[in-house]
């Protein structure tokens, strides 16, 4: 964002915001592919202190080289995944972050696909819990005759508004005001 500011103000060489914007994303694709990975498989394999720790520390050096398999196993499979045609001679920054890329929208269209099929199988009829009790009616239909009223009571507002700006009003001013008020806009 810095460095969008810096570029809307003409401040510093474009190769110098370059520069800094090459930077900033190598430190974060570094920090994704890298830094959080390995902390979570260490934090996994050595687990938090407790009681034993004195007793276990010998074994530190083991875990911590145990914590760099899942992650080599990672950017291995990151690795493989296949690219573009137009990207196969590009530097591995390009490359790991396209395939990042991959891997993000993978990951968001599975869990909005799943959210999809999930929040579909609850309104599916013959898959609801029975029949609706006299209190699931009741409640429908006091929630109607509400929405109703606010319905009646907003034309009737309307019109009044109308009718008072009609009266009040000069024919350039009205055509000018083709839209109408908010309370108008609302009603359609």
């Amino acid at each position: 964002f810095f460095v969008l500011m810096l570029q809307g103000l003409n401040i510093f060489l474009p190769s110098t915001r370059q520069l800094s914007w090459r930077f900033s994303l190598i430190f974060i694709i570094s920090i994704i592919l890298v830094v959080v990975p390995l902390a979570v498989s260490f934090l996994i394999a050595v687990g938090s202190k407790s009681a034993s720790a004195k007793r276990s520390s010998f074994l530190l050096g083991p875990r911590i080289l145990f914590s760099l398999i899942p992650v080599g196993l990672y950017l291995f499979v990151l690795s493989k995944i296949p690219l573009p045609s137009a990207l196969a001679t590009s530097d591995s920054f390009t490359s790991s972050l396209a395939r990042l890329i991959v891997v993000g929208t993978v990951i968001l269209g599975l869990l909005s696909g799943f959210g999809a099929v999930n929040h579909s199988w609850t309104y599916l009829p013959r898959f609801k819990q029975g029949e609706p009790t006299d209190k699931d009616i009741a409640v429908a239909e006091h929630t109607l005759h509400s929405v109703r009223n606010d319905l009646h009571d907003r034309r009737a507002l309307a019109q009044q508004r109308a009718n008072a700006s009609d009266a009040n009003s000069s024919w350039i001013s009205r055509m000018i005001n083709f839209r109408g008020d908010d309370l108008t806009q609302e009603l359609r």
